[in-house]
């Protein structure tokens, strides 16, 4: 068989071709498979990127909201302390006291007692209060206003016209029984000491 020039180059094509193929499939094909793999952990890195920005701004929102927490945990602290501190307490009572204009003539802390779930304490606060109507409808209407965490429980008012057995008290003074609760969470599981 003779090898004409036709028949050369289509045996070249042809030899081509397979060496094509062969080197599609030995070198190029894998390679595919590789990128193919390659995306796949791309598609999942950014994924998992994605997942990381959101956290980043979830934790710089808290960040930048801790300032604010640690104020309102400090607000809280001061409202519900974790111990009785009374001293603070009269101290804060008779300078409402003083800027509404009546007169405690009382302070008497009864004992601590557990709240009925055990998550704080109440300490009960009797007071006597006198002064003017207006001074003693301000001074009640501010009692429940202070910093430190006050519930008034019940308040007898009694009213003097004219003269009294005490000379410091007003004409038309009103004397008022003030029994409030202040709270707080101790720090100890046993009971504060007033």
């Amino acid at each position: 068989m003779k090898i004409t020039p036709r028949l050369q180059f289509i045996l070249t094509v042809v030899g081509l071709a397979i060496v094509v193929v062969v080197v599609g499939l030995v070198i190029v094909w894998p390679q595919y498979r590789v990128l193919g793999a390659m995306d796949a952990k791309l598609a999942l890195a950014d994924q998992e990127v994605t997942l990381q920005r959101t956290r980043l701004a979830q934790r710089q929102e808290i960040k930048n909201r801790a300032s604010q927490i640690d104020a309102r945990w400090l607000t809280l602290a001061n409202e519900v302390p974790t111990g009785p501190d009374l001293p603070a307490l009269i101290i804060e009572l008779q300078d409402l006291a003083f800027s509404t204009g009546v007169q405690l003539t009382a302070i008497t802390p009864g004992a601590p007692a557990v709240s009925i779930d055990g998550a704080y304490w109440k300490v009960p606060v009797a007071l006597t209060a006198v002064g003017t109507w207006a001074d003693s409808v301000e001074f009640l209407q501010r009692l429940n206003k202070l910093e430190r965490g006050l519930r008034t429980t019940s308040v007898q008012t009694t009213l003097y016209t004219g003269t009294t057995a005490d000379p410091t008290l007003p004409n038309y003074a009103v004397s008022n029984v003030v029994n409030l609760e202040a709270y707080l969470i101790p720090a100890a599981a046993s009971a504060p000491t007033p």
